[in-house]
């Protein structure tokens, strides 16, 4: 699965990847009105497995909400908010775009709780957090080596 986080999405290559997946005999055989329906029901499930609402998406990626209402009515977004959109879903633009199948990972309101928050911590703030973090998970992996090493001895 492509993330928007690491691919250079144009409206070109866009096009490109679904002309090619068509060539490739995916089934692939909306046409583009069905795939921008598809888009906004994709986004639509997508936040209400996250418990997110399309006015709190519009505001976390500083967009309007009246131009969220346009995608309802079948306008596709620009290439960079629909960039915008997947580091903050955490989903590939394939997915959102029908073009790829797997489904985003589900996080629990903790999970989710937690990555919002950390989304508005300074970078400083977000290093300490990940050092915290990471030191919180070996603590638990020698914990689960060790109870592990007494079972077996």
């Amino acid at each position: 699965m492509i993330f928007c986080i690491s691919y250079n999405i144009s409206s070109k290559s866009i096009i490109a990847r679904m002309r090619y997946n068509v060539k490739k005999n995916i089934s692939y055989n909306l046409t583009f009105y069905e795939r921008k329906n598809m888009f906004i029901e994709k986004l639509e499930e997508t936040l209400k497995q996250k418990h997110l609402t399309m006015n709190k998406l519009a505001k976390a990626i500083d967009f309007s909400q009246s131009a969220t209402s346009q995608w309802k009515k079948g306008r596709m977004p620009q290439i960079d908010v629909l960039k915008k959109i997947c580091l903050y879903l955490n989903v590939s633009a394939d997915y959102l775009l029908d073009l790829d199948e797997t489904p985003p990972p589900i996080l629990t309101d903790q999970e989710q709780q937690l990555l919002e928050h950390f989304r508005q911590c300074s970078p400083g703030e977000k290093e300490s957090i990940l050092l915290l973090a990471n030191a919180g998970a070996n603590k638990a992996e020698q914990e689960k080596e060790s109870l592990n090493s007494k079972i077996v001895g």
